[in-house]
């Protein structure tokens, strides 16, 4: 997604190395009109969307199964077979949000989804507003642009729209006060049974990255330059989330994992 509201995706995608690819060319066409005034889509799943991919002449891969998720998938489904207790599914969601240099701000995100998902199942990265989100809008002379992009629970965060949610809240203050305020809106929006034995299970579990920045025309640089102050945030209730960020003035980029000090503390 970006700043001016375009938007791509794709789901239930297999045999695709790069799928955001495929949503980005998605967005690309967004704003057009095909034969007859069709309405081009933004959002492509299953067979019609690998056809979508294969016209539009972006690479297949026959298998991008590794070797250590055949073993995870067996064990899984062994134990799933057997009724066993639950198990750390663990996520593979990775995501990104960027504003370069004249100002202009996009998020995306790519998951695999669940061990043992139902085959079909779309998760939030797909959906507008769950999985990321991108805006920009007026400020002084110069623009203000904000991002998220999600991870977690999939079914929760499509419920509470969180990508969308948390670029509002940051865009009412603080960076951190906004996280603060995305996180509590987040968990209310869930609901959780009050007994019995999915009550232990249904904790809103999810993390996002965002961003948010003020950018004005900098007399110094050329005309189309902008500067100002860029913040970056996360948050996560989940036991831990990998995150990373860089700018133009760092040689690396920084990446940790942050952890929560207790189990079901959020973390800022």
């Amino acid at each position: 997604m970006d700043d001016s509201g375009l938007f791509g995706a794709v789901g239930a995608l297999p045999d695709i190395r790069n799928p955001i690819y495929v949503a980005d060319a998605l967005r690309q066409q967004a704003h057009t009109r095909g034969p007859l005034g069709r309405v081009p889509p933004h959002f492509l799943a299953g067979p019609g969307a690998a056809r979508w991919a294969a016209r539009h002449h972006i690479s297949q891969a026959a298998d991008l199964a590794t070797e250590e998720a055949r073993l995870t998938h067996r064990e899984h489904t062994v134990r799933l077979a057997a009724e066993a207790d639950p198990v750390a599914w663990g996520h593979d969601t990775v995501g990104c949000v960027c504003v370069d240099a004249q100002g202009r701000a996009a998020a995306g995100v790519s998951s695999g989804g669940i061990s043992l998902k139902v085959p079909g199942r779309v998760g939030e990265a797909a959906l507008f507003g769950a999985g990321c989100w991108a805006a920009r809008e007026a400020a002084g002379r110069g623009w203000a642009v904000r991002g998220a992009s999600v991870t977690g629970i999939g079914e929760q965060a499509m419920q509470a729209l969180l990508a969308r949610s948390v670029c509002r809240q940051i865009a009412r203050g603080s960076v951190l006060d906004g996280c603060d305020a995305a996180v509590r809106q987040f968990q209310q929006a869930i609901p959780r049974p009050q007994s019995g034995p999915s009550s232990a299970n249904s904790a809103p579990l999810a993390g996002f990255i965002c961003v948010q920045g003020t950018l004005e025309p900098d007399p110094a640089a050329a005309a189309d330059a902008l500067t100002g102050h860029v913040e970056v945030g996360w948050a996560h209730t989940t036991p831990s989330m990998a995150v990373g960020y860089c700018t133009d003035t760092m040689e690396h980029p920084r990446t940790f994992i942050s952890r929560a000090p207790v189990e079901g503390k959020t973390v800022l």
